[in-house]
């Protein structure tokens, strides 16, 4: 990265990610803000409200060249009164899957509602073949 951008260097720090939102509450605190972190997008809005962070837009010059690689609805939920205040550099989701067999083994039909997959898990805990501990 230094490379590619002579004259700037990076200085990368690591934090426990439960910790990181505190970090910065009190870097911003005594003023000494990184330059650039990596957050939550939950965090955004209450950064911004704090005034802790710069809008994006305006500060990079190819900043819509970077934003149009981006998915569109994830860099939407870093806008604030129509100014970005963060890069949506990935998104996740949570899914559940299941082992097919398991549950055509124990006839236990896949789960349509949390109360089901919580039966189906309970129905299914237990050792498995390898003789690992599975389920809750």
């Amino acid at each position: 990265m230094e490379e590619e951008n002579p004259g700037y260097k990076v200085n990368a720090v690591s934090h426990e990610w439960a910790d990181l939102h505190d970090k910065i509450l009190i870097n911003a605190s005594s003023n000494t803000l990184p330059d650039v972190a990596r957050l939550d997008i939950a965090w955004v809005p209450e950064f911004q409200k704090m005034n802790i962070l710069v809008p994006l837009d305006p500060q990079m010059g190819d900043f819509n060249e970077v934003a149009a690689k981006l998915l569109p609805s994830a860099m939407s939920t870093g806008m604030i009164k129509g100014s970005y205040y963060a890069l949506a550099l990935n998104t996740n989701t949570k899914i559940l899957f299941y082992n097919a067999d398991a549950l055509a083994a124990a006839i236990i039909e896949v789960p349509k509602t949390m109360d089901e997959m919580y039966a189906a898990i309970k129905a299914l805990s237990g050792t498995n073949a390898n003789g690992s501990r599975c389920g809750a």
